[in-house]
């Protein structure tokens, strides 16, 4: 039986607090089976989801 690993980090822009920061998450997925969770650091956006809708 083959083992799988794999790991993402991403942002989610819509959850950007008032100083235009968002949480970084990280996905971890071993053989299919998903987890995310929060890594308690925050990055500056560029741009915000308003001036993204207009």
């Amino acid at each position: 039986m083959k083992n799988s690993f794999s790991q993402l980090f991403y942002i989610k822009r819509c959850k950007t607090d008032s100083h235009q920061k968002t949480n970084i998450y990280l996905r971890i997925t071993v053989n299919g089976k998903r987890s995310e969770l929060s890594i308690q650091r925050k990055v500056k956006t560029r741009y915000s989801i308003q001036n993204l809708i207009k």
